[in-house]
């Protein structure tokens, strides 16, 4: 036999082994990324997650790519290397890592990991054999970091939409108006609304902690579990916080109607600290404080139906401002009121100002009466809606906040105001909506 002719051979047979192994690997990782919008579609959610979108999106990239029999092309294999990088980079970023919300979700993000690695690896090899690139090499590079770059930009930029099947469909009737307007004003005053009207500041001792690795990198605060006191302004978005442990003990930071101030260890106000801590997670911790009784003011609201879940029957509420779709300015929620208690057990919401396409929830447990009001306890975090959440969620938390003490009026409102020619309210100036706020 010719030399040639067995070296062609060889090739060859690799080449179609090689092929095969990736079509197979490709097409059970797409099934793997499917598996989480399926889940789903089945539990009747018409919301999808930003993981299960994006995961569908990267594994349909492989799937295209690792059956194409033309695998020797540089620029393929430059391209899967991207989707595995940025999908690692993506989950990484989104805290996903620390909690995902199902199995199914978490074998995808392996399989495409593993996939896209893989795969890009022969493209690295032949990078490093390469001295240079050519003009060409460098219009392939190019085509290849846009095909993956545009499905992800486009699928950032939509905003959520939290609606359930039943608002989906009905909208807001007059009858799911009064309906839901009555229950919510029914769960305020469960939860103590002609208390909390008479207070003026309140003041709570929490310790928050950030899970995981991610929580190192995704976390607010100089420490993973950061103990501080949180003073407030009842019905504004003007609060302090002091940092009581940790390398930072002792400072504190500020808003006053969403303008962020720092304070010096003489008491001093230093500006200007517009940082996202201030600006931004101050404000979240504050309105989902008062969820039960500053929800009141949404533009649109509608009761979202029944549910039963983990032994638990819910009354859904959904409200939000600016229309009731989604739209780019506005936050949607959705209240799961326990109908036993009538107390609020989880809050889905999305979040606008750190990421268009963002949701989370917020899991309100051990209720406690202080001076007439419900205040929870314990607070949990979950980057996903209530039905797709892993249980229990003391092992599956993004961050978790412990509440130590809460009282109301314990100072003066005076001390929180550092701008004496901003008066606080309970609006976003750059929105000019009620009740708006970001989300935790």
């Amino acid at each position: 036999m010719n030399t040639d002719e067995s070296k062609y051979a060889r090739l060859l047979r690799r080449t179609l082994l090689t092929n095969s192994a990736f079509s197979a690997l490709s097409a059970v990782t797409f099934l793997a990324a499917a598996a989480p919008l399926a889940r789903q579609v089945a539990l009747g959610i018409p919301w999808f997650s930003s993981t299960a979108i994006n995961l569908f999106v990267f594994s349909a990239l492989l799937l295209f790519i690792g059956t194409r029999p033309r695998l020797d092309r540089i620029w393929i294999r430059v391209l899967v290397l991207f989707i595995a990088v940025l999908d690692l980079l993506w989950t990484m970023s989104s805290g996903m890592i620390a909690v995902l919300p199902s199995m199914t979700t978490v074998v995808g993000v392996l399989l495409v990991a593993v996939s896209g690695l893989t795969i890009g690896a022969f493209g690295v090899l032949q990078i490093v054999s390469v001295w240079g690139m050519s003009r060409s090499f460098k219009a392939q590079f190019g085509k290849a970091a846009a095909f993956v770059l545009i499905p992800i930009l486009l699928s950032s930029c939509a905003p959520a939409d939290i609606r359930n099947r039943q608002v989906r469909e009905h909208g807001q009737t007059q009858a799911s108006f009064g309906r839901g307007r009555e229950l919510l004003l029914q769960v305020a005053e469960r939860h103590g609304l002609a208390a909390w009207k008479a207070f003026k500041t309140a003041r709570f001792v929490s310790v928050d902690e950030w899970a995981g690795f991610t929580g190192r990198f995704t976390g607010w605060w100089p420490v993973q579990k950061q103990r501080f006191r949180f003073d407030t302004l009842l019905g504004t978005f003007t609060s302090r916080v002091e940092l009581l442990d940790g390398p930072k003990a002792g400072q504190v930071m500020g808003v006053q109607s969403w303008k962020g101030y720092g304070v010096s260890s003489t008491g001093a106000r230093v500006e200007p600290a517009e940082d996202a801590l201030s600006t931004f997670y101050l404000p979240t911790l504050q309105y989902f404080a008062e969820l039960p009784f500053r929800i009141l003011s949404a533009q649109y609201i509608t009761y979202g139906g029944e549910r039963e879940l983990n032994g638990s029957t819910y009354q859904l509420i959904y409200a939000t401002w600016g229309s009731l779709e989604a739209n780019p300015e506005n936050d949607q929620y959705e209240l799961w009121i326990n109908e036993d208690t009538l107390l609020v057990e989880k809050c889905f919401y999305t979040v606008r100002d750190a990421f268009k396409g963002a949701v989370g929830t917020i899991h309100f447990d051990d209720y406690r009466e202080v001076q007439g009001v419900m205040v929870p306890f314990l607070q949990t975090v979950t980057l996903a809606s209530p039905e797709s959440t892993l249980y229990p969620v003391e092992n599956n938390f993004f961050h978790q906040m412990r509440l130590e003490s809460a009282g109301f009026d314990s100072f003066p409102p005076e001390k929180l105001i550092v701008y004496p020619n901003q008066t606080p309210g309970d609006f976003k100036p750059d929105v000019g909506d009620q009740g708006r706020s970001g989300a935790v």
